[in-house]
């Protein structure tokens, strides 16, 4: 019993670390599909936690992540098909646009995901 009590415990805490780590600030990013189109994303983020946002989806092989443009208040790091996004202290909202470039169903394309940083 108490072996099923810290293993519940245990769980828990992961699950909280995961959650402060960012992996939950965009809950249903709508897909892009590497056609020349622009998605709009939006982030809900507390001042100076970060977002880490995957950016792969089930038929799209992904090449090339660039940042067309940064953010102002905060900090954009592009780690392999992800991006990693910090928020600063100050508490301002933000905005960032990055290209994606690759290929979709054996096409090759690009997209642009333009992301707008809201504080909680």
């Amino acid at each position: 019993m108490l072996r099923a009590i810290i293993a519940a415990c245990l769980v828990q805490a992961l699950a909280c670390s995961a959650a402060l780590a960012g992996g939950t600030c965009i809950l249903h990013p709508q897909s892009f599909k590497l056609r020349s189109d622009t998605v709009r994303w939006s982030i809900k983020i507390k001042s100076g936690e970060q977002c880490i946002q995957g950016l792969r989806w089930s038929t799209l092989m992904i090449d090339k992540v660039s940042i067309i443009e940064p953010p102002k208040a905060g900090r954009l790091i592009v780690e392999g098909p992800s991006f990693r996004y910090f928020a600063d202290t100050t508490g301002s909202s933000d905005y960032f646009k990055i290209e994606i470039s690759g290929t979709s169903l054996h096409v090759d394309g690009a997209s642009s995901l333009e992301v707008d940083v809201n504080r909680q």
